[in-house]
């Protein structure tokens, strides 16, 4: 064994040797058989973060529109309430959650979306 910089596909051992490749240890060759990137774990952790604010939030959302509705009743005219899709959590969170799953859907008919 040299210590003068090797031909390609040598590698160097701890101890300062270049190594033909015939005998690259087998705990080093299967570090190079490859793995997920290291992304994959937040990926997964904001999906199901995505996926869990809807349900999470969905109640509170219930609780204020319905807190809002019941001042607009009491106000004697003095509030109004819109009609808008905004002030409809449950329809909007069906519109959302809709598209979200359309997206995902989508994604994964093209192959963008796993594997």
């Amino acid at each position: 064994m040299s210590n003068t910089p090797p031909p390609s596909g040598y590698w160097l051992a701890s101890d300062g040797n270049w190594y033909p490749p015939d005998t690259l240890p087998d705990v080093v060759a299967r570090s190079l058989s490859p793995t997920e990137p290291p992304s994959a774990g937040k990926a997964l952790l904001w999906t199901l973060l995505a996926a869990v604010w809807l349900w999470l939030l969905l109640p509170v959302a219930i609780h204020y529109t319905r807190k809002a509705r019941r001042e607009v009743a009491e106000s004697n005219g003095r509030y109004a309430w819109s009609r808008s899709l905004l002030h409809r959590p449950v329809l909007l969170w069906l519109v959302v959650f809709g598209s979200g799953m359309a997206l995902i859907f989508t994604m994964a008919a093209v192959g963008m979306y796993g594997p």
